[in-house]
C-alpha cells in the first residue's frame, strides 16, 4: 500500500528572525516527493540558507492493493 506524501518546504526571509515562510505540496508517493525535493530545494537554499525541506507521510492512502469482489460460486448454500 501506497500513502500520500507531503513536502515540507520552510525559509526564513529574514535569517535568525523566527519567522518562516512554509509550502506544502501533495504527492502520491515517497519516491516522487523526494524527486521534487531534489529539484525544488537546491534553488531555495542557494537563497536562504535558514531552511529546510522534508517529505511526511500522511495516513491517507493513495494507491495499492485493491479488494476484489467475492466470486459468485463461493459460499455455497447460502440464501438469496
Amino acid at each position: 500500500m501506497t500513502f500520500w506524501h507531503m513536502l515540507i518546504i520552510s525559509y526564513a526571509v529574514i535569517p535568525d528572525s523566527g519567522v518562516f515562510i512554509t509550502k506544502e505540496y501533495v504527492y502520491k508517493d515517497y519516491h516522487t516527493c523526494i524527486q521534487a525535493s531534489d529539484e525544488m530545494y537546491p534553488a531555495i537554499y542557494a537563497t536562504y540558507k535558514d531552511s529546510m525541506a522534508s517529505c511526511v507521510k500522511t495516513s491517507l492512502i493513495s494507491g495499492g492493493s485493491k479488494p476484489r469482489l467475492r466470486p459468485k460460486n463461493l459460499g455455497g448454500n447460502r440464501a438469496r
